[in-house]
This record gives C-alpha cells, sequence and structure tokens, in this order.
C-alpha cells in the first residue's frame, strides 16, 4: 500500500505527513492516549505507513489517524477512550470478548484494561480520551441541577460498541461536524480555544452515551417569572463578562442551575433568540459600540478579539449580515 492510499483524516489532513516509523506513531498516540504501546506491522514491513495529528481542543485532547493494517498491544492505563471510525476497521479483542469499529455504524468505549487491536483496510479513526468527572458534570448541566443522572449509562469502565445512530440522530454527522470545525481552527489554537469545541464534544458523548438527557424536563420545566428573570439575568450579567472569553452552553447551564431544554425556553421567551444567539449578539452590539467610539489605537482585529471573535473574516461576516456594512465601514465613518 502506497502513501497516497492512506485514509483521509477529518481534520489536519493537509498538513499530516505520512511516515513510515512504528515509533513516531506510538509517540504521537501517546501525546493524547498515555501509555506503552507494542505495534506490530501486519504484512509487508516495506508497506507500513501511518499519519497521525493530534489537536488540543481546549482542555481536550483529539487524535486522528490513519495507518496500513497493524497489531496493537497496550498494557492497562488509568483512562477511556472513545474511538469513532472514519474507515475501514478494527477488531478490539477485550478479554474474552471483542469490539468492532464500523464506520458511520458503531463507536467503541474502551476503558483502561489491557487489549489487542488488529486494523484492516485503508484505515482512519478518531480517538478521544474522556475526563469521567468532566463527562457526568456535563450531563448534569443539561438534565438540569435538580434532575437526577443515572451515572451507569455514563460508565467509562465497560468497554461496549455504541450504536452511532440514536433515534433521528446520526451521530456519525455529528462528529464529522466537530471534526470540521477543528479542521477550520488547525492552525490558530488560540482562536480554536474560543469556540468551545471540548464542550460542543463532551455534550455529543453524553448524548451519544445516555439519550435520555435529551428529553431531561420534557417541554422545559416553568419557573415563577419573577425566579426566571432573575436567574436570567445572573447569566446575562455572567456573558457580558465573560464576552471575550470561551462561553459554553454547558457553563450557562451550569450559571443558571437549568436543564438544556429550560434554559433555551427562558431565552426564547424572553429574548426570542437561543442563549449561544444572545451571547453572539452582545459580542456585536459591544464591537459595534467600540468602533462608533475608537481611539487612535483601534483596529478591527483588535476589536474582534476584545469581542470574542477569533477570526476577523467571521466576525466582518456577522457584523455586516447584523449592522448593513462592515466593521472598517463604521470605523471609517467614526473616525471622519
Amino acid at each position: 500500500m502506497s502513501m497516497d492510499k492512506l485514509a483521509y483524516l477529518p481534520f489536519g489532513n493537509q498538513g499530516a505527513i505520512p511516515d513510515a516509523q512504528l515509533n513516531s506513531l506510538s509517540s504521537a498516540l501517546s501525546t493524547v492516549l498515555p501509555g506503552e504501546f507494542d505495534i506490530s506491522i501486519l504484512g509487508p514491513a516495506a508497506t507500513f505507513r501511518h499519519k497521525t495529528v493530534v489537536m488540543q481542543a481546549g482542555q481536550l485532547a483529539v487524535a486522528a489517524t490513519a495507518t496500513t493494517p497493524i497489531s496493537v498491544r497496550r498494557s492497562e492505563v488509568p483512562y477511556a477512550t472513545l474511538r469513532i471510525p472514519i474507515s475501514g476497521s478494527c477488531t478490539f479483542k477485550l478479554g474474552n470478548g471483542r469490539c468492532v469499529e464500523q464506520p458511520g455504524r458503531t463507536a467503541v468505549l474502551l476503558s483502561g484494561m489491557a487489549r489487542v487491536a488488529e486494523t484492516s483496510g485503508v484505515y482512519a479513526s478518531t480517538h478521544l480520551a474522556l475526563d469521567p468527572d468532566r463527562l457526568l458534570s456535563t450531563a448534569q448541566a443539561m438534565a438540569g441541577s435538580d434532575s437526577p443522572v443515572d451515572a451507569d449509562r455514563l460508565d467509562l469502565s465497560r468497554d461496549r460498541e455504541v450504536s452511532l445512530q440514536q433515534g433521528a440522530l446520526c451521530f456519525d454527522s455529528i462528529f464529522r461536524a466537530h471534526f470540521a470545525l477543528l479542521d477550520a481552527f488547525v492552525a490558530q489554537p488560540a482562536a480554536l480555544a474560543l469556540q468551545a469545541v471540548d464542550d460542543l464534544i463532551y455534550r455529543s458523548v453524553v448524548m451519544l452515551l445516555y439519550p435520555a438527557v435529551l428529553n431531561a424536563d420534557e417541554g422545559g420545566s416553568r419557573q415563577p417569572m419573577s425566579v426566571e428573570r432573575r436567574t436570567l439575568n445572573a447569566v446575562c450579567d455572567y456573558i457580558k463578562a465573560h464576552i471575550d472569553e470561551s462561553i459554553s452552553l454547558t457553563r450557562l447551564e451550569q450559571v443558571s442551575g437549568f436543564s438544556r431544554r429550560t434554559l433555551q425556553y427562558a431565552f426564547l421567551r424572553h429574548f426570542a433568540c437561543t442563549p449561544m444567539q444572545w451571547v453572539r449578539e452582545q459580542r456585536l452590539e459591544l464591537a459595534r459600540a467600540l468602533l462608533t467610539h475608537p481611539d487612535c489605537n483601534t483596529s478591527i482585529t483588535q476589536v474582534a478579539l476584545a469581542c470574542g471573535f477569533p477570526v476577523c473574516g467571521l466576525f466582518s461576516q456577522y457584523y455586516a449580515a447584523r449592522f448593513g456594512e462592515k466593521p472598517s465601514a463604521t470605523l471609517a465613518r467614526s473616525r471622519s
């Protein structure tokens, strides 16, 4: 198998350089999946190739690997991983059982127990090293502070296959969308940190493992209007105080104590928009104020970053759609 037959990676593919060294594959994987890997080539050694990309999204490290057929033996480690297949197949031998990655069909959740894995075909997969405490706290935020969460559904100590189709939700498409966002910011780590992609991924993992959280607080429980208003005021104050930082939906749920549904419905009732749409609106209004009253050092880039927009091009698009002119036009008119 030649280099050009390695599978396409869902992020970082353009900068990924094919490599023929086993130790470089082990070293790359160990940055996101700490531990010792005993890797053997399946087939002629001269045909072995791999390419591996590791990205840091907030507090979550994500790896993507494409490789020719290999066998990997790993001893016990103190963490769990979720593997989302891209192409080809991988079979995990676990005690007396086995799990199989199937692109578009099944992901594999691996505990830290010892295992042997064998890949076949034009194989590629992504690997997420999961924090059980963060997974549980994300689920609790989504369900609401007063709702019980079934921790067993989020148990990371059991090896198992997980269907990527949960009801009407296709998690293969959902995770690929997250990976596309990673790819868009592959060369801009500071900008990536502001996108809260790690929160998006953790929320998707919660929904994948615990679909019932989607129905928690069905319909959005109504709080007394005065309580709801006070809670929204606290959420809005939090947003304004952190306008230039990464703001995640999970954090807003934690600030409010409301479930995902209750918070969404409360914002729709009071502001006719979702929480994250309100965040964007506040950022744009602040940008408008800064551009309308500039000083001699004001620049579009400076304003975009101060208002939580790490990419100037995207900021300009949002600004023009909201105010009918580019931010540069506002700045020029203000200075004239």
